[in-house]
């Protein structure tokens, strides 16, 4: 007569299906971990590069004449379009903008771009293909008009620039100051 140790015995069908329940409770769980995380990489992403997007505007701004000549006349560049690309004359160049130029389209203040970041258009409705809005608004600096400029740039994508949110998901955001300096 064999006697059986507790190991032989195998699995009864209870344990089993605890064991499978609990597997399934974990494998459900990192499912959703992974479309949480996913999500969350996503956002970082866009957000991310709608910072670098309205990085690139400030500075294409900030490359435009705002100083002075040699006979120390204030020279400001307002005629410069940076709606298209390459850029060209026939734009309002350093030119303060409406008020609400940040929160809606407006034609020399806006442009439209594509999933790369490439300008694909202007003005005030976004052609086909438009995956982010960017708005600038610049405006005279309060303690010195004539030779202070503030620069504000806001990279939206297309799903919150049609919102009418003030700070959407996936926004980026940048402010410079510009002063003028002689030569």
């Amino acid at each position: 007569v064999s006697q059986r140790t507790p190991l032989a015995r195998g699995f009864s069908l209870i344990e089993t299906l605890v064991a499978l329940s609990v597997l399934i409770a974990i494998a459900l769980g990192l499912g959703q971990l992974f479309v949480v995380a996913t999500r969350a990489n996503d956002r970082a992403r866009s957000m991310a590069f709608t910072a670098v997007l309205a990085a690139e505007q400030v500075d294409r701004l900030r490359s435009l004449s705002w100083g002075f000549d040699d006979a120390g006349v204030r020279v400001t560049d307002t005629e410069t379009d940076l709606t298209v690309s390459p850029e060209r004359t026939g734009g309002v160049g350093l030119t303060p903008s409406p008020d609400d130029a940040l929160e809606r389209n407006l034609a020399g203040y806006c442009d439209f771009l594509d999933q790369s970041g490439r300008t694909i258009g202007n003005g005030g409705r976004p052609p086909l293909g438009t995956a982010y809005v960017r708005r600038w608004l610049l405006e005279p600096l309060a303690a010195n008009p004539l030779d202070g400029l503030v620069i504000h740039v806001r990279v939206l994508t297309i799903e919150s620039a049609s919102s009418n949110n003030r700070v959407a998901a996936g926004e980026g955001r940048m402010v410079s100051v510009r002063a003028r300096k002689a030569r």
